[in-house]
């Protein structure tokens, strides 16, 4: 048999739905209407009032820079044992360094290089064919 549309019961189709533009359907219009009526107003997060910012570092950690510390990656803050550092536990170079340390790296940087240097002359000497130094 055949039904007829008035006689059939159930969910209203999408184009007999009021609102919208003059009448057009629009998707998910009802799910937000009925969503809409028993929501509570949504609450603003912030992480600024939720994690207090740390104005002292840890007597292990002082500095973020000081985390490389230990292993030997960090690189001196020149200012600290001054007690010019401005930044403190936000200073991105470290404060566990003795003072004269970036001198000392310096040196020894460049002691370094000297040393690759003679190694890489010397090497080229040894390298050198038979008879090529007559």
């Amino acid at each position: 048999g055949s039904t007829s549309a008035g006689s059939e019961s159930g969910p209203p189709s999408p184009t007999s739905e009021s609102g919208g533009a003059a009448g057009r359907y629009v998707p998910g219009q009802a799910l937000r209407r009925e969503i809409g009526r028993d929501a509570p107003q949504a609450r603003r997060l912030s992480l600024d009032a939720a994690v207090g910012r740390t104005t002292s570092g840890t007597e292990a950690c002082p500095s973020v820079g000081s985390a490389g510390h230990w292993v030997g990656v960090c690189q001196p803050c020149d200012f600290v044992h001054r007690g010019l550092c401005t930044n403190g536990a936000a200073c991105k170079y470290c404060h566990l360094c003795p003072p004269g340390m970036n001198r000392l790296r310096r040196k020894q940087k460049k002691a370094l290089a000297k040393a690759a240097q003679q190694l890489t002359g010397a090497s080229g000497a040894l390298r050198q064919p038979p008879g090529a130094g007559r």
